[in-house]
């Protein structure tokens, strides 16, 4: 699967399996694209902005100025089923300028909410390559999350949004919506560094419809070109704001660690999340509990 850009059209090719043909060209056919002959194609069909031809071998190559768009937001999740796009634009090895954003402490009862932003390009993106950078869930070692994040900081611009216990219980209050607060959260780091950089490629985990995102973002960030994938983390860039993400959340966890004297424990839920829930009730009571943990969790239940 592979895309090609030149200054006036992007190419996008990937195989298709038999039922996918099909299920293209009967999507095409409910689009009113027109449909021609085209040598050693099984069908060829255009409209004003793209060209779809499928090969016999089963190969479909789409060419146009709203190829990304096509594939986005028809051929992938409408026939091939998958939403790995930020690739098809953007490959791999790509040294290409782009934002990416993550978070830290999505899952965890106790502590902040933190969503990082950095953006990267070329040599800073190699020289994250050579200091190991890689998503944040696959470093063990807290002191490396802090060393890589200094090697970031240095390099690239970064922008964090860190959401207290205490302003989340209240922001969840109002929305209602775990995905509405961190889309909220997305959207305040990518327009900084939008503002910061003036990079309009933006790579984004893909944690709700995108619809919410882009409903957070203001007018430059609607102007972005906004990829959520799946796995986003496996980008260099997205991998170096996960980072940055846990080392805010991290430091976050001490502070409140610090200032109550208690250990709190990451994670969602367990014997141990539990055991620490107790002990703090019993020594601080029911009215601090939203100032260290996020009480929409189920932990919470039976204890508020």
């Amino acid at each position: 699967m592979t895309v090609k850009k030149n200054i006036h059209t992007y190419t996008h090719t990937r195989p298709l399996s038999p039922e996918e043909t099909g299920m293209l060209k009967s999507l095409l056919e409910e689009k009113n694209f027109i449909f021609s002959p085209k040598p050693h194609t099984l069908f060829n069909a255009r409209n004003e902005d793209v060209s779809v031809s499928v090969y016999n071998s089963g190969k479909v190559v789409v060419q146009g100025r709203k190829t990304p768009d096509f594939v986005e937001f028809v051929l992938e999740p409408l026939v091939v089923k998958e939403l790995s796009f930020g690739y098809s634009v953007l490959e791999v090895n790509d040294r290409a300028k782009r934002i990416g954003s993550d978070e830290s402490g999505k899952g965890d009862f106790f502590g902040p909410l933190v969503v990082s932003g950095v953006c990267a390009r070329d040599g800073e993106i190699t020289e994250m390559e050579k200091a190991g950078v890689r998503d944040s869930k696959k470093i063990s070692s807290d002191s490396r999350i802090y060393y890589l994040e200094k090697i970031i900081i240095k390099m690239c611009k970064t922008e964090t949004v860190s959401i207290s216990p205490k302003r989340f219980n209240q922001m969840y209050a109002d929305m209602r919506n775990m995905n509405k607060v961190l889309a909220w959260a997305h959207a305040c780091a990518i327009e900084n560094l939008i503002e910061k950089t003036g990079c309009m490629l933006v790579i984004v985990d893909k944690f709700a419809p995108k619809a919410t995102l882009l409903q957070m973002l203001k007018e430059r960030g609607q102007k972005a070109r906004v990829v959520q994938r799946t796995k986003a983390e496996s980008d260099i860039v997205v991998a170096a704001a996960s980072i940055c993400a846990r080392a805010g959340y991290l430091r976050e966890m001490k502070r409140l660690g610090d200032t109550y004297g208690v250990v709190f424990p990451k994670g969602g839920g367990s014997d141990k999340i539990t055991d620490a829930l107790k002990a703090f009730l019993l020594k601080y009571g029911k009215s601090e509990l939203e100032n260290v943990a996020k009480i929409n969790f189920k932990t919470a239940e039976g204890f508020l």
